[in-house]
């Protein structure tokens, strides 16, 4: 962290793969980056139980009334390895970093949207309704993406597939 301090540089883009380390030091070092616009995180030949991607991880990101550790985050990106994971803490800092954007009250803390959230669970199966709440975020113009060990690809909600489906009905 000394050496950030000392650089003054504004970092804008951080991808971390294959570096196991506590999830204390990476918010630690989230925290002295806020320029910080693109953060992806791949935990993928991490051994079980060292990555870094945890529920507390995933609370930190999240919006409070006083701000945000990375309030310029467009897009965060994460590749996770857990069989299990806290989906309604994933669902809370998504959410959260997406209405702050919408408040014009000088009050408001500054934070920017996040623009894109993209997910991948490698080890998970899928579970239908975790992230269906996010729907209305994708609609409004976030780019919300959850990747399944199962399926592969499930977007939160894609309009041109339900448009070309409802319109191949019609043709029937």
């Amino acid at each position: 962290m000394a050496f950030l301090a000392r650089s003054s540089c504004l970092l804008t883009t951080l991808s971390i793969e294959i570096l196991a380390f506590a999830d204390l030091k990476l918010i630690d070092l989230v925290t002295h980056l806020p320029t910080l616009l693109n953060l992806s995180i791949d935990d993928s030949d991490v051994a079980p139980g060292c990555s870094p991607i945890t529920d507390r991880f995933i609370e930190s990101l999240q919006v409070h009334e006083t701000g945000s550790m990375v309030p310029r985050l467009h897009s965060l990106k994460l590749n996770v390895g857990a069989s299990t994971f806290n989906d309604g803490i994933v669902v809370d800092m998504v959410r959260s970093r997406w209405i702050i954007g919408c408040a014009s009250r000088e009050s408001e803390p500054q934070v920017d949207r996040l623009r894109e959230f993209t997910i991948r669970f490698r080890n998970r199966e899928e579970s239908k309704a975790a992230y269906e709440s996010l729907e209305d975020v994708e609609r409004d113009g976030m780019r919300a993406v959850v990747l399944w060990k199962n399926h592969g690809l499930r977007r939160i909600l894609d309009f041109a597939d339900s448009l070309s489906n409802s319109s191949d009905d019609e043709e029937d």
